[in-house]
């Protein structure tokens, strides 16, 4: 994900803030699941995934993205040391940013697999530390005291804590 930040980033297509102008077709200071789906489309980005994306960059969980979070999501960890290149005139953006779209498309998209991805795991390891949680509480008390824990490293693990 970070080599498709500095990708995007390393184009001067669009400052953030341009960006975040361009993709904020109403005007509110945010971005929607609409938006994202209507600028999108013709990159790939359905409803399902537009919803995925806000998903992922939403930090606020307010169910739209503000600037502060879409320029998290757009620069790269490294951006000080990425050469951005020379400014481009009206005429040569008009002519990369398809280019550029498809670019923060394919960014957008690997954020959001990346957010499905985390959620997926985050669940199996929910699940997994409740059966390992139900196999330390014998007793079906609810929790489990030090020594009960200590059984159970001993006879699961092979050592004393």
């Amino acid at each position: 994900m970070e080599a498709l930040q500095e990708i995007l980033f390393s184009h001067h297509t669009f400052s953030v803030a341009e960006a975040f102008k361009l993709l904020d077709t109403d005007g509110d200071g945010e971005l929607s699941c609409v938006e994202f789906h209507t600028l999108f489309a013709d990159f790939g980005i359905d409803e399902h995934d537009a919803k995925e994306i806000i998903d992922a960059l939403d930090r606020d969980d307010d169910g739209s993205i503000s600037i502060v979070e879409f320029s998290k999501a757009l620069t790269p960890k490294n951006a000080q040391h990425i050469n951005r290149g020379r400014h481009l005139s009206f005429d040569e953006t008009f002519l990369f940013r398809q280019s550029w779209m498809r670019a923060l498309a394919d960014l957008l998209r690997a954020t959001a697999s990346a957010h499905i991805q985390l959620a997926h795991l985050r669940e199996e390891l929910q699940l997994n530390g409740d059966h390992l949680f139900d196999s330390m509480d014998d007793l079906r008390q609810g929790h489990i005291s030090v020594s009960t824990f200590g059984r159970w490293i001993k006879s699961n693990c092979g050592f004393e804590i």
